[in-house]
């Protein structure tokens, strides 16, 4: 019978709940990265074929405008300048369906991918996000023609996919751009994510006070077996 002494939750009553171990998942980068070009396709298919998915005064290439659009959907950003236009029944069913798969895909595999890479590069999230901050001002400001302080603003709401709208991008170029950018940060943001959600769950954690040693009173030592016979014995009470 397996033990579940140490995995406790504390719920309003005062009642100390189990919790399911964490299972450390395995993810395929390939896999990840087709999942996504293929959610990317199946949205500016959508955006492209259907009426009225983006707005008649819209200005540019038709593909550009529908890989931005699908981008900010499927990444929530959603900045409301382009896309959606007057839709019918069908677009409003796109439309609902597709923040769906996206929310599934960059909540999920996205930020598990964005975990598994963070410890193996010198200064970790914090580092890349500075990187990744860095590059998109400076794309900005060139090819929109942003100030800093704007193409700033931009990045930061693009990435964290608040996604005001009071700046959005006016070109092929800057559109383009954004939504690689979006894709990219996504990444990163899991990243912060991530630390942010280990600090605010070791804040949050409550400690089961049946398991802590009364004050006064020594730790017990143990040593370890040293007979292949209380190695053995040893073994079974583990996996029990």
């Amino acid at each position: 019978m397996t033990s579940d002494n140490n995995h406790h939750n504390n719920d309003s009553s005062g009642t100390y709940l189990p919790l399911k171990p964490t299972m450390k998942k395995n993810l395929s980068t390939h896999r990840v990265l087709s999942l996504g070009a293929g959610l990317i396709v199946f949205g500016m298919t959508g955006f492209y074929s259907i009426p009225g998915m983006i707005a008649d005064g819209a200005e540019g290439s038709k593909l550009v405008n529908s890989f931005y659009c699908s981008v900010m959907s499927l990444t929530t950003v959603g900045f409301g300048d382009i896309c959606p236009g007057e839709t019918d029944v069908v677009g409003r069913i796109f439309l609902t369906m597709l923040p769906l798969f996206g929310l599934g895909f960059f909540c999920g595999p996205i930020m598990d991918l964005a975990s598994s890479w963070q410890n193996m590069v010198p200064g970790g999230a914090f580092s890349v996000g500075t990187l990744t901050l860095m590059m998109g001002v400076s794309m900005l400001t060139t090819i929109e023609e942003l100030s800093y302080s704007e193409a700033v603003h931009l990045c930061v709401i693009t990435g964290t996919t608040i996604g005001y709208g009071d700046l959005t991008p006016r070109t092929d170029a800057g559109r383009f751009f954004l939504a690689l950018y979006a894709i990219a940060n996504c990444n990163v943001m899991g990243g912060f994510l991530g630390l942010g959600r280990a600090f605010l769950e070791s804040y949050c954690a409550v400690k089961d006070p049946s398991l802590s040693v009364p004050s006064g009173v020594p730790k017990k030592k143990t040593r370890p077996p040293t007979t292949p016979e209380k190695i053995a014995a040893f073994g079974k009470e583990k996996a029990s």
